[in-house]
């Protein structure tokens, strides 16, 4: 049998055309879709754009310098704690 309804006398009819609670029509939802999907890609275009950013920022030859020390703080710091124990 096929996807057509019944009606109450055994007669079939044509499919009904569904439309969506708000009234639009399924193309519009099809719409709405497209215009999420290309949402979703500009913002994940943005998160690796910002990623990168961040990256070179990070790993920048002026920042170098300042990273290291800041690294070494730990270090320095377990220098003047020898009386410890």
């Amino acid at each position: 049998m096929s996807w057509q309804t019944v009606s109450a006398r055994g007669r079939q009819q044509p499919p009904v055309r569904l439309r969506a609670i708000d009234g639009h029509s399924p193309d519009a939802q099809q719409d709405d879709s497209e215009v999420s999907n290309m949402a979703g890609t500009i913002y994940l275009l943005l998160l690796v754009a910002a990623f990168i950013g961040i990256v070179i920022w990070v790993f920048g030859r002026k920042r170098k310098a300042r990273f290291e020390a800041h690294a070494r703080i730990p270090l320095d710091n377990d220098k003047g704690n020898d009386d410890r124990g």
